[in-house]
């Protein structure tokens, strides 16, 4: 098969990095180049930030009840395209196509799994002290997140937190890894032909060297605190950003960070 051509997605529109510079990605089975991925500098960084905003403002008003009709639709067009995503995965992270198949079925019911949550993010009713006084806890959106995800799932681990992000009514600038750029791609891909992304209600997506690029979302978005009112931070088995985590300032959002495995960092 062809190795499609990835890109960034930032503000609705698939783009080349401003800076022009990428690199290869190999295929592990080989070590023969396949494709490459370009690199989101910091003026894409700024463009991405700027849209994730925006995207926050329009999407958190979107009930729970639409968020959740536009994530089942992006759960069956991810499912409808599992041969092509199963043989990408295989091709570009090298696990045997039965399962990069079942990593692909799995993030589509992933997606309808959080889209079923979104309708019941209840809140909570806290019994009052005196009467005529109410005290009710509601639940609401804390603003654009920034995830990173690792090569060995691409898929299993971006979805989760794109779609648990999304289901809350957050935006998401979500940092696929470059050795396993493609079918990342193809997860942003479904949520797009859903009619989630084009109005700028979703996310915007990148690559880029992964300590560089946490330590600019780190710096961009603990300074932000008027124009982004909320921010999260989420990352899970990436090496390089374990220590960039570290070295980041102590002054910045909310972070979870589930560093599996001994070369975590």
């Amino acid at each position: 098969m062809t190795y499609p051509q990835v890109n960034l997605h930032i503000d609705g529109a698939w783009v080349k990095g401003a800076g022009g510079k990428s690199e290869p990605v190999l295929n592990p089975a080989t070590g023969d180049s396949i494709g490459d991925v370009p690199h989101a500098d910091k003026a894409d960084l700024d463009r991405a930030l700027a849209a994730a905003e925006k995207g926050f403002k329009a999407w958190r008003k979107v009930s729970a009840y639409d968020r959740y009709k536009l994530m089942r639709k992006a759960a069956d067009i991810f499912r409808s395209r599992i041969d092509e995503i199963a043989a990408v995965l295989t091709l570009e992270q090298g696990k045997p196509l039965a399962e990069a198949k079942g990593e692909a079925m799995a993030g589509a019911d992933v997606i309808d799994w959080f889209a079923e949550e979104a309708r019941r993010a209840y809140g909570r009713v806290i019994p009052a002290r005196g009467e005529g006084i109410y005290q009710i806890v509601v639940k609401e959106p804390v603003g654009p997140v920034a995830a990173f995800t690792p090569w060995n799932f691409p898929i299993n681990q971006a979805v989760r937190k794109i779609s648990a992000a999304v289901a809350t009514g957050c935006s998401v600038i979500i940092k696929g890894p470059e050795e396993t750029p493609a079918s990342c791609a193809l997860l942003v891909k479904a949520f797009y032909f859903s009619r989630l992304c084009p109005d700028d209600k979703l996310r915007r997506r990148f690559w880029g060297k992964n300590p560089d690029v946490l330590r600019q979302v780190y710096a961009e978005l603990a300074r932000a605190s008027l124009p982004i009112p909320g921010r999260h931070l989420a990352a899970s088995s990436a090496p390089p950003a374990g220590a960039a985590w570290a070295s980041a300032s102590l002054t910045t959002p909310r972070a979870s960070a589930p560093m599996s495995g001994s070369s975590a960092g």
